[in-house]
């Protein structure tokens, strides 16, 4: 008597492999192109803030002087400076990368905050219009209606 072998095939065939990863790749394609693109100047400069904002904290908490950000919405620029007044343009200083001592922003980004001052104490705690921050701190930059939100939070002066 002949023992009847009967061959088993469970997996798939290289054309099914094939198929799901093409309907996997036009369903991916498809999700990423429904998504709102970012305007990457508005990204860059909050990038580029964050970058400063990070930089101001750290000269406060490597020297004997506090040190900030004042920004003015007239002129739409911003500027780093040391010690407690902001607006002396004797205090203020070249930031990283920069060419001058006063930053503008680029045309079409509005920050939402007004004319504001942040600055670090010795320890890094922010702190505006002199006194620490209570709360956290949101500036929020916006364009063509994008906006991109930073939040410095109180105490420890993170940025996030």
């Amino acid at each position: 008597m002949r023992a009847a072998f009967k061959c088993k095939t469970g997996g798939f065939t290289f054309l099914e492999v094939i198929l799901v990863l093409l309907f996997i790749s036009i369903f991916a394609t498809v999700a990423v192109l429904r998504q709102p693109p970012t305007d990457v100047a508005l990204k860059a400069r909050s990038e580029v803030l964050k970058t400063h904002i990070r930089y101001a904290q750290g000269r406060a908490m490597n020297t004997d002087t506090a040190w900030g950000l004042r920004y003015d919405d007239n002129t739409n620029t911003y500027w780093l400076f040391s010690g407690n007044n902001p607006d002396d343009p004797g205090s203020r200083r070249l930031l990283p990368g920069e060419k001058d001592a006063t930053v503008p922003i680029e045309q079409g980004i509005v920050l939402d905050r007004g004319g504001f001052t942040l600055s670090f104490d010795t320890w890094g705690r922010p702190g505006s219009g002199g006194s620490l921050l209570s709360s956290a701190l949101p500036i929020t930059l916006s364009k063509n209606g994008q906006s991109m939100r930073l939040t410095i939070i109180p105490n420890t002066g993170f940025v996030q």
